[in-house]
């Protein structure tokens, strides 16, 4: 906080005081986060020769809890780490909850690195679920510019600056602990695209970073 004064002369019956103040949220950090999801070794016989093929989806165990130094509105915003090298085809579906990304929803499919030969290797999510503040139940929401997008309510990461947020009754829930939980699905390209005569490794990851609401 700064505290300005001007305009003060012994000689006036006026003083003129003014300040200006910077309101920062609580710091956040996390608590826990889980470990690397392995799929191990994907065999050419698992995989279709002319669509995507997805895997089963697997929980990243124990999810991500935040804690707060105080009561404070925060959501998670996410950055592809292998940005550009999602493949265009293929469907990720969740059942629980019910979800499908489709190739049209850029904004929601994240690469798995290219190939030697410069293809790329598939497509990753995940979906939020089971959040949580301060040990009460919470929604999952979307933030797009600090709103509440209450049209978009696919509980995924974004690629496109929108944030994940934990919501009850239909606002930015306001607490010290945030947990959620986040299950991954990924699709691997068709045969007809990569190269099986060797290995390819693949790769997914995203950075997350706290944003406050």
């Amino acid at each position: 906080m700064t505290l300005m004064v001007s305009n003060i002369a012994l000689a006036s019956s006026e003083v003129q005081l003014s300040f200006t103040a910077t309101a920062e949220p609580p710091p956040c950090h996390i608590q826990s986060s889980p470990p690397v999801i392995d799929f191990g070794n994907i065999h050419r016989n698992q995989l279709s020769a002319d669509t995507a093929t997805q895997l089963p989806v697997r929980a990243f165990a124990g999810g991500i809890t935040i804690s707060c130094e105080g009561p404070t509105s925060i959501g998670l915003s996410s950055v592809d780490n292998s940005s550009g090298s999602a493949i265009t085809v293929g469907n990720l579906h969740w059942d629980t909850p019910a979800t499908t990304i489709s190739p049209t929803q850029t904004d929601q499919r994240f690469g798995l690195g290219m190939t030697a030969g410069g293809k790329p290797i598939g497509v990753w999510n995940v979906v939020f679920h089971s959040a949580k503040v301060d040990g009460a139940s919470a929604d999952i929401g979307i933030a797009n510019n600090g709103i509440l997008d209450t049209s978009d309510t696919t509980p995924t990461m974004r690629n496109n600056n929108k944030v994940i947020s934990w919501v009850i009754n239909n606002a930015f829930a306001v607490g010290e602990i945030f947990s959620i939980q986040a299950d991954a699905a990924v699709a691997l390209a068709p045969i007809k695209d990569l190269d099986t005569s060797s290995e390819i490794d693949f790769a997914g990851s995203a950075t997350l970073e706290i944003k406050y609401l």
